[in-house]
């Protein structure tokens, strides 16, 4: 997983207009996952992006990595502005954005593809903390 995101932290850093953004990875490195990590990759990727434009482009993301039981949370952090009350429960639906240039389509490929992991994507949002996207997902069995 520690691999996966920061190949994916890599790729956010690649985009210029996000060079003021740093991905900080903390927590267990030897979470191993029995998932497709194009497809994994992709919905960080959309997760980083937006904890990025929450914070205007420039900013810590704050990622951390834990192990429970038969599960792993990955907790993406930022410090923006967060996602006001009444649209929590839309944001992860196709088609529903806020940005005057999005498609609305983001958050709902990160649900969809954690969900066909046999993830889950919960969210936590304040005005005065920003947003945590947690993601669960299950751990590779043990051998």
């Amino acid at each position: 997983m520690h691999r996966l995101l920061r190949d994916t932290a890599w790729l956010l850093r690649s985009e210029e207009r996000l060079s003021g953004v740093t991905v900080d990875i903390q927590g267990h490195d030897d979470v191993v996952l029995p998932a497709d990590s194009e497809q994994l990759q992709q919905a960080f990727l959309n997760l980083f992006m937006n904890a990025a434009q929450a914070m205007g482009n420039s900013g810590v993301i704050r990622v951390t990595v834990q192990a429970k039981g038969d599960r792993c949370e990955v907790a993406i952090a930022d410090h923006g502005h967060g996602v006001p009350r009444d649209l929590r429960d839309r944001i992860f639906e196709p088609f529903f954005t806020t940005k005057t240039r999005g498609t609305g389509l983001g958050l709902a490929i990160v649900k969809r593809i954690v969900e066909r992991h046999g993830g889950s994507v919960d969210l936590a949002s304040s005005s005065e903390r920003g947003t945590t996207v947690v993601v669960t997902l299950p751990l590779a069995p043990s051998v």
